[in-house]
Formats: C-alpha cells, sequence, structure tokens
C-alpha cells in the first residue's frame, strides 16, 4: 500500500535567520506499509555580503537540520544525485541533529540544491514506538 501523507512547503517571502543562510524546502512524506518515506528538496541561499571586498569572506560548507530521533537510512545528495556526507548529531527527546556537509562551499548570492531523505520505520499498532 501507497499513500502520499503529506506536502510541506515553505511560502511567502522568504528571509535568511541571522547566520545568513535562507532554506526554502519542499518535504513529502509517503507512507508505505513499513515506514514513513521522507523526501525533502531544498535550495540553499548564502545572503550574507561578504565585508572589505575578499577580506572577510562569508561562506557555508555545512548544514545542520532538525529531524525525528530514529530516523534510519539517512541520505543527503546534490541536484545531480552525488551522494553527500551526513553525520549524525545530538539527540534531544524526539529530535536529532543530522549534519550535511554541503559539496562546496557556498559564497555570498549563491545557490546549492540537496535532497535529504530518510526513512522513519514503523511501530506496531497501540505500542509505545514514536512512529506507528
Amino acid at each position: 500500500m501507497l499513500l502520499i501523507l503529506g506536502l510541506l512547503t515553505l511560502a511567502g517571502p522568504v528571509q535568511a535567520d541571522e547566520s545568513g543562510l535562507v532554506v526554502e524546502a519542499q518535504t513529502i512524506y509517503t507512507l508505505e506499509s513499513d515506514r514513513v518515506a521522507v523526501e525533502s528538496e531544498m535550495i540553499l541561499t548564502n545572503t550574507l555580503p561578504d565585508q572589505g571586498g575578499v577580506t572577510f569572506q562569508y561562506y557555508f560548507d555545512t548544514l545542520t537540520l532538525p529531524i525525528p530521533a530514529g530516523a534510519v537510512n539517512v541520505v543527503a545528495r546534490t541536484a545531480s544525485g552525488s551522494r553527500l556526507s551526513v553525520s549524525p548529531g545530538e539527540i534531544d527527546g524526539n529530535v536529532q541533529s543530522v549534519v550535511i556537509n554541503l559539496p562546496s562551499r557556498l559564497l555570498f548570492g549563491a545557490q546549492q540544491r540537496i535532497r535529504l531523505d530518510f526513512d522513519l520505520p514503523g511501530s506496531e499498532e497501540r505500542s509505545d514506538g514514536q512512529f506507528r
């Protein structure tokens, strides 16, 4: 059985956080018989201008994102399909961070497209598991 569970899209004006990184994402949750498959397509934009010409050049080379604790098969890829390094971060309750190494430095005004996929394993009905 295959069922598209939901689509999460960030809409409206997009603004950078204090770090200067804008992340626009579309995420699809697909309910399968034994798991929920999650696919997230992201566009990253560096909005932090360089200072003093090239004296201070601001760039991003990693992206840290929260995902549900217990997620498995975590894979990040570039738009062309090249696999990116993903490292698990800290777990805080039901949330775990993952650190994705970007394929190159994300310089001011530049964009990169990446895709993050992971699975949320199912639990038996009425179990204490997080995903059921």
